[in-house]
C-alpha cells in the first residue's frame, strides 16, 4: 500500500501540470493592447464583437491651431468604422516630430496613417519611412516632393483656389492696383496656390505686386507681415494671403492702422471664421476647400487599401469654390 503513494502523487503532478499548460496556452493568445507613441488620442466606440482586431489608424497634422485641420479630423472620425480608431498627434509645425511620429507609428503597428505635411522637401523622409516599412500613409491637403511614393494623396485643387482668389481680388480692385502678397513656398499646397495666383496676375498687367513675404500661415506671422507691408506702401489695395488665418493676421494690422474698407483682403480654406468675416466685410473673399469632405474621402480610400483593393486613382483631387458677399449665406454654417 505504501508503494502506490508516489504512484498517485506522479499522477496528481501530471494532471495539475496538463492544466497549468492549457492555462498557459490560452493566455498566449490574449492580444496586448498596443501603445500609442507620444501624443493626444482619442478612439471611436468599443469594439464589436465581430472585429477580430480593431484597426488603428493615425492623423499627423501640421497644428491643430488651424481649424482647417480639426474639420479634416471631423471628416476622418465621422466615417471611422465601429470599433476602429484613430489618434491624433499634432505636430505643431516641427518637421522632426511630423518624423519621429512616422517611426513611432511604423513601430506600433498602426494600419495607416493620414498625413498633412510640414514641408515640401523635408517631409519627404516620413514618407519614405512608411513606403519602406510597408505601411498605408495617405497624404492629406499637403504634399511633398515623393508624395508619389505615398499610398494615395487626397488634396484640394490648391492652384484653382489660389487663382479663385487672386480673380476675385483683381475684379474687386477693377483690374488695376498696388497689391502684397503673403505665402509659403515651403507648403506644397501654397506652391500650387502660387502657380493659379501667378496665372491669373499675369492676365491683370495693371496690378502690380509691391511686397511679398514667405511664412507660415498663422494669425501672427500674417500680422507682423502686414503691418510691415502697410509700413512700406501706405497707400496699398489689396492683400493676397495664403489662407484664412493669415487673412484674420491681415484684418487685425489693417484694422489697427485705420485702412478697413481700403486694402482689399483676399483668403483662401472658407473656414467658418473666414465666412463670417466674408459677411462682416472685413474680409473680401475666400476661396473655400471642404475639409470634412477631404477627411472622408481620405478615410474611405484609406479602407480600400487595408481591405487588399487597388485604387483606381492615387492622385484625388477636391474641388474649390469662391465665397464672396454675394453667395456667403449660401454657406455660413454649412458642413464643410
Amino acid at each position: 500500500m505504501r508503494k502506490s503513494i508516489p504512484v498517485k502523487c506522479a499522477i496528481v503532478a501530471l494532471v495539475l501540470a496538463l492544466a497549468l499548460g492549457a492555462l498557459g496556452g490560452c493566455a498566449q493568445k490574449t492580444p496586448q493592447a498596443s501603445t500609442a507613441p507620444s501624443g493626444s488620442a482619442s478612439a471611436s466606440a468599443s469594439p464589436s464583437a465581430s472585429q477580430d482586431k480593431p484597426r488603428q489608424f493615425a492623423y499627423l497634422p501640421t497644428t491643430m491651431a488651424n481649424p482647417f485641420y480639426v474639420s479634416i479630423e471631423e471628416g476622418l472620425r465621422a466615417n471611422l468604422k465601429e470599433g476602429d480608431t484613430l489618434a491624433v498627434f499634432d505636430s505643431a509645425l516641427d518637421l522632426q516630430k511630423e518624423i519621429n511620429t512616422i517611426e513611432d507609428c511604423i513601430n506600433q503597428k498602426y494600419d495607416g496613417v493620414f498625413l498633412v505635411c510640414n514641408d515640401y522637401q523635408g517631409s519627404i523622409n516620413g514618407v519614405t519611412l512608411a513606403k519602406d516599412a510597408g505601411m498605408p500613409l495617405i497624404i492629406i491637403d499637403s504634399g511633398c516632393e515623393n508624395q508619389s511614393e505615398a499610398t494615395a494623396t487626397v488634396i484640394s485643387d490648391n492652384k484653382q483656389a489660389g487663382a479663385l482668389a487672386m480673380e476675385g481680388l483683381a475684379k474687386a480692385l477693377g483690374g488695376k492696383g498696388k497689391i502684397a502678397i503673403y505665402e509659403n513656398a515651403l507648403n506644397a499646397g501654397v506652391r500650387l496656390r502660387m502657380e493659379g495666383r501667378d496665372e491669373v496676375l499675369a492676365k491683370y498687367p495693371d496690378i502690380k505686386v509691391v511686397n511679398k513675404q514667405t511664412n507660415r500661415g498663422t494669425v501672427d506671422l500674417a500680422m507682423t507681415a502686414v503691418e510691415d507691408f502697410l509700413q512700406a506702401d501706405p497707400d496699398l489695395d489689396g492683400l493676397w494671403m495664403l489662407n484664412d488665418p493669415s487673412a484674420q493676421g491681415a484684418i487685425a494690422a489693417v484694422e489697427a492702422a485705420g485702412k478697413t474698407g481700403q486694402v482689399l483682403i483676399a483668403g483662401i480654406d472658407g473656414s467658418e471664421k473666414g465666412k463670417e468675416l466674408v459677411k462682416e466685410g472685413k474680409q473680401l473673399c475666400t476661396a473655400a476647400q471642404f475639409p470634412v469632405n477631404l477627411g472622408k474621402t481620405a478615410m474611405e480610400n484609406m479602407y480600400k487599401v487595408v481591405s487588399g483593393e487597388t485604387l483606381p486613382e492615387k492622385d484625388i483631387l477636391v474641388e474649390t469654390s469662391l465665397i464672396d458677399k454675394d453667395n456667403v449665406d449660401e454657406y455660413l454654417g454649412q458642413d464643410k
